[in-house]
Parts: structure tokens; C-alpha cells; sequence
């Protein structure tokens, strides 16, 4: 759940809020087509995070250290921001997380469960709540982007009947028949991005498909009147390739149902927070998860 700041043996991972935002981070690979209703650009960019830094605004920052204090796995994060909300790690049937390198190697990112179909595997997701009666993970019908720089394991889904932990989720907050949603997941090695508000729901694909084991940026956004999805990756000469892709649509206001639904990291979760088998464990690594308000 993280922007990226990372320094010496720490890593932020940011939650931000800019006026009334949260940050929490992840990312993508080669081209493929797109649905007649999507428009698509290329671009090469530095960095589309280092021109979002710069903006103000009140922002959470998730630290992953170089050694997990808790018998080498995390039980949360520390935040050293200033927006209210509370991380912690949750988990079923032993799952943790763990640290592993980050993009470059000069840091550390989040080690999630690798891929297991049974019923009684472990699973580990990050929750982020609000600490406080203000809902600081609530866009409204504000402009808002989220998403997470990520490897995806080359082992993520099964095809096997019984298997119950196909999909891999990065972010999430909501469930598809709940009156709002926002979530970035992926299906068969493409990102996509799922909106849903009081006027509807709106999801776009990338049209960028991933290749397992290598870094990716994937960033959703919603506007007034549109979502889109952009995927960075990154050459061998080290420079970032992005390709954005757009579909029209109105969500209108994101308020939930209520306030106390956790955004989620690496995996969804039931309203009350808690883990269940079938929870779209990501299989990877994940870093810089964040979320910003407008």
C-alpha cells in the first residue's frame, strides 16, 4: 500500500489523501488489442509518480522495514503520516507477509502467500481502516487514483475444478454487488480497474499483458466522466514505457455503505475485515501501494 520513498534499510509504501485523500502502491508488460469503447496512448515517461509527489496534501506513509520485527513476517505497518487510518496485516490458516527486494533492489516490497487452491491454504491481506469518523478512503465524487507497483508469480490461478483462489487482487475497497466499489485486480496476466458508484459501474482493461516475475506500475483513475488504467514498465536501459488505456462512464458518488470498510492490499475482504479462503490472494510481490483523493 505505498508510494515510493525509500530510504537506507526503509521502504514507504504511501496511503495518500490530497483534500480529503489516502495513499496506499504496485504495477505491468507488452501490448495487445483494445475493446472499441476504450481509447489507448503510449508514453515514455521518468516517472508519473515524481509529478504526483510534488502535489500537496495530507499522505500516510506504510514503512516496510529491511527485517519484519514480528519472527520475520509483518503484522502491520508503520505509518508516518499525517492522515487518519490504521494498517494492519490479516490472515487465515497461517498466511503471512514477508519482505523480499523491491524494483532495483535497493529496498524492500511485500511477499505474499504464493499461489495455493485449497480451501485451507494460508492467506495474508493488508487492511486499512479509518481511524477516525471522518472516512479519509472515501473519493465521493471527487477525481481519484490508486494502485500498486507489483511482480506476479508465474504460478497465480488454476483451471483444476475445486480450485478456489483464481484471481489476484491488488487493491480493494467493496464488493461487486455493494452500492461502491473501486478495485484493481488481475485476471490471465492483465490488469484491470472495477468503479462502481451511486450513477454505475465502469471497468477497463489494459491492454498491456504481463509477463510473471517482472516489475509493473498499475495505476487506476477515475475522472467525472471516465476511468482509465495505465501500466508502466520498465526497459533494460532502466527508462519507463506507459500505456494508458480509457473508457468512457459515470460512477458518481463512491460514499459506501458505510464507513468502516477496509481498503485492502494484496487481496479483498469481507465488510468486517476478515479473510476468507476465496479471497483473490495476490501472488507476488507488491510496493508502492497508494491511493490519492483529489
Amino acid at each position: 500500500m505505498f508510494t515510493k520513498l525509500s530510504s537506507g534499510l526503509a521502504r514507504a509504501l504511501f496511503v495518500s489523501i490530497a483534500s480529503a485523500t489516502a495513499a496506499v502502491s504496485l504495477a505491468c508488460s507488452s501490448d495487445a488489442g483494445v475493446e472499441p469503447s476504450t481509447s489507448r496512448s503510449v508514453e515514455s515517461a521518468a516517472d508519473a509518480d515524481s509529478v504526483q509527489a510534488r502535489r500537496g496534501g495530507p499522505e500516510v506513509a506504510l514503512r516496510v522495514t529491511e527485517a519484519p520485527p514480528f519472527n520475520g513476517h509483518y503484522r502491520t505497518f508503520d505509518n508516518s503520516g499525517t492522515a487518519a487510518v490504521r494498517v494492519s496485516v490479516v490472515s487465515l490458516n497461517g498466511g503471512v507477509l514477508t519482505a523480499r527486494a523491491q524494483r532495483g533492489g535497493g529496498g524492500h516490497s511485500i511477499r505474499t502467500p504464493r499461489f495455493n487452491p485449497n480451501t485451507g491454504a494460508p492467506r495474508a491481506v493488508v487492511k486499512i481502516l479509518n481511524a477516525t469518523a471522518t472516512d479519509a478512503l472515501n473519493p465521493r465524487t471527487n477525481p481519484f487514483t490508486f494502485g500498486a507497483d507489483f511482480t506476479l508469480d508465474g504460478l497465480s490461478s488454476s483451471t483444476a475444478r475445486g480450485s478456489v483462489d483464481n484471481g489476484d487482487n491488488l487493491m480493494q475497497r467493496g464488493l461487486f454487488n455493494d452500492s461502491s466499489q473501486y478495485k484493481l485486480e488481475l485476471d490471465d496476466n492483465v490488469a484491470a480497474c472495477r468503479i462502481g458508484g451511486a450513477q454505475g459501474a465502469v471497468e477497463v482493461s489494459s491492454s498491456v499483458r504481463m509477463q510473471a516475475d517482472r516489475w509493473y506500475r498499475a495505476r487506476c483513475k477515475r475522472l467525472s466522466g471516465s476511468i482509465s488504467i495505465s501500466v508502466t514498465f520498465w526497459r533494460a536501459n532502466g527508462s519507463a514505457h506507459t500505456v494508458t488505456d480509457t473508457r468512457a462512464g459515470r460512477t458518481g458518488d463512491m460514499t459506501p455503505d458505510r464507513a468502516s470498510w477496509p481498503l485492502s492490499v494484496g487481496g479483498k475482504l469481507e465488510a468486517a475485515g476478515a479473510v476468507s479462503s476465496a479471497t483473490d490472494q495476490f501472488n507476488g510481490r507488491i510496493d508502492n501501494a497508494i491511493l490519492r483523493i483529489r
